[in-house]
């Protein structure tokens, strides 16, 4: 359908992401976020979704990762932009700025400059074993 289409794929540590989920009151509609079987289920889905669509068209998914964009903005940014091949704004780094509407979970996060104090699971230590077992992952020590 859209041949020449470019997929960004924002990846976070499977972990952090399940739980902003999973804390995240979400409507209805996604119930998928109730329950740490199911998300995980949800995570093993979109990841084997991911690595399929990488391989049989490399030049047109880029795998983002979150922690790099945290790290180095302005670097990742530019990656960004020139895999859509579009020019770098200084605007993107100032994202916060821009006074158009937003109406979701995050509308209030867009409106401050990106924070490297995002990460929660390691406040909740084995407590939140369950999703490590989940997510397949190693449980805390």
């Amino acid at each position: 359908m859209l041949p020449g289409a470019r997929i960004v794929v924002c990846r976070r540590d499977p972990l952090e992401t399940c739980f902003s989920c999973y804390r995240q009151h979400l409507d209805t509609s996604n119930g998928y976020t109730r329950t740490f079987d199911d998300l995980a289920g949800f995570w093993r889905d979109f990841d084997r979704s991911v690595r399929r669509w990488s391989l049989l068209h490399p030049t047109h998914v880029l795998e983002f990762s979150y922690e790099a964009l945290i790290a180095d903005p302005e670097s990742q940014i530019r990656q960004l932009l020139a895999f859509c091949d579009l020019p770098f704004d200084e605007a993107c780094l100032n994202f916060h700025e821009n006074k158009r509407d937003v109406r979701s979970p995050s509308a209030t996060q867009v409106r401050q400059p990106l924070r490297r104090d995002t990460a929660r699971t390691a406040r909740y230590g084995n407590l939140l074993d369950p999703l490590r077992k989940a997510l397949g992952l190693p449980f805390e020590q």
